[in-house]
């Protein structure tokens, strides 16, 4: 039976979504779950790998982009073994990485004292514009650039890079830029969560490594020098160089310097040793506001 596999036994407490991937696919590979059949229900499968249901979901999805499992909907759905040696693509599934959801995110970080979001939490109406984005962007000084001032909702509620240009142009009087509109999907994501915790802020990784190291000159964060002082920088506070040890091998190096910098932010948070800027509220009364 596939529940009493050694492959499907409780993985070690490091570098769980790896293990947990690997362990499903050599399973599925070494056809103790064959094609067609379905592996065991979400609870009882995060129970006997010893993870939890987030991670096991996340692991899914990665074998799911890699061509291993599918899901079927309805009464006798589930997560179906889809695998064919013959004619698999050539991916890895423990070098998917994705990027989890605002509901997942929440999930996941239930019982974190402060998490800290690199996206826009509250939108502004109309013409106007955040004060956070305003006093952000003047503490970066030079580094403004990498603040993208948020749009209003109906801008990122487009369909296409033109039409929310269209729309940006005549509620703001200016376009919104191609960068902006690609993080769209993220910002409404998180817009959409009606009761946001209070312990869930936003943050500015870049101005969070400029607080951190007030005395360094960053390059940007893809070039190699950019990112060794963000290491550097971040080593004033943890051991930055090893904590990418325990990630997925698809996480990109600039992506996890920026989340370590977030949470430096949501500590100084938790701790109530943070800066606010901005005091905004949007129109559904949220607060619009980046912690440092």
């Amino acid at each position: 039976m596939v529940a009493d596999s050694p492959l499907l036994r409780p993985v070690k407490e490091s570098n769980t979504f790896e293990q947990t991937v690997e362990r499903l696919a050599s399973a599925i590979r070494l056809g103790v779950v064959e094609p067609g059949q379905r592996l065991p229900p979400e609870r009882q499968l995060a129970g006997q790998l010893g993870v939890s249901r987030v991670t096991l979901r996340e692991a899914i999805k990665a074998l799911q982009q890699a061509s291993y499992v599918t899901s079927v909907r309805g009464r006798a759905g589930g997560t179906v073994v889809v695998y064919d040696p013959s004619r698999r693509r050539a991916v890895d599934p423990r070098r998917v990485v994705r990027t989890l959801g605002a509901a997942e995110v929440l999930d996941a970080t239930a019982g974190c004292a402060a998490v800290g979001v690199d996206i826009p939490l509250g939108l502004p109406v109309g013409a106007g514009r955040r004060a956070c984005d305003d006093e952000t962007a003047r503490a970066l000084g030079r580094a403004r650039s990498s603040v993208f001032p948020a749009p209003p909702r109906e801008v990122l509620s487009a369909a296409t890079h033109p039409e929310a240009c269209t729309v940006a142009r005549r509620l703001t009087g200016r376009a919104i830029s191609l960068q902006s509109f690609h993080i769209g999907p993220k910002i409404l994501d998180w817009d959409a969560v009606a009761a946001r915790p209070d312990h869930v802020v936003e943050v500015h990784p870049e101005l969070a490594l400029r607080r951190i190291a007030p005395d360094v000159v960053f390059a940007p964060k893809r070039s190699a020098r950019g990112a060794g002082q963000r290491i550097a920088a971040l080593a004033r506070w943890i051991d930055a160089p090893a904590a990418p040890a325990e990630l997925p091998a698809g996480a990109r190096l600039d992506d996890v310097l920026d989340a370590l910098a977030a949470a430096w932010s949501a500590r100084r948070f938790a701790d109530g040793t943070h800066e606010e800027l901005g005091a905004d509220v949007d129109d559904r009364g949220r607060p619009m506001r980046v912690i440092v």
